[in-house]
């Protein structure tokens, strides 16, 4: 049981857990006034501004991640392509999973605020177990056997 811990520390490591989610947070406040702009004020389609602000804040969230939550130098194409395919997928479990529940009898609301657990469940794992893979991990971490 240790072992697991340590392991899963090591994987997940609560500070940086926790920087990634607040970053998360942040930009989900961030698009919502975003979202308004597009919208109301510069009278776009809500289906062109959802797209616009769903790829405008994917890439500020990839950057912030990349920079303070996992300290990499230098944003690559080949993090920036992984980010966007986990984002990607995190968006189908969303959907596949509300859909689901729905069809299941679960009231919608509550199918998809469980689906959002579950898509972001999929994008803390896709983040720290592929996209960024260890990146920016304390020295003193057990390392991978």
């Amino acid at each position: 049981m240790r072992a697991l811990v340590s392991r899963l520390l090591w994987h997940f490591p609560p500070g940086k857990v926790g920087k990634w989610a607040v970053i998360g947070g942040l930009f989900m406040g961030i698009n919502l006034p975003f979202l308004y702009v597009l919208v109301d004020l510069c009278r776009l389609p809500v289906p062109v501004a959802t797209l616009v602000g769903a790829g405008f804040g994917t890439l500020l969230r990839f950057l912030a991640n990349d920079r303070f939550v996992f300290h990499q130098g230098r944003p690559t194409w080949a993090r920036l392509r992984a980010y966007y395919a986990a984002i990607a997928v995190g968006v189908a479990v969303w959907y596949a999973m509300a859909n689901a529940l729905t069809c299941l009898g679960v009231h919608y609301l509550l199918a998809a605020i469980a689906a959002t657990g579950c898509s972001v469940g999929f994008s803390l794992t896709s983040n720290f177990l592929w996209v960024w893979r260890g990146r920016g991990l304390p020295r003193d971490t057990p390392q991978r056997q």
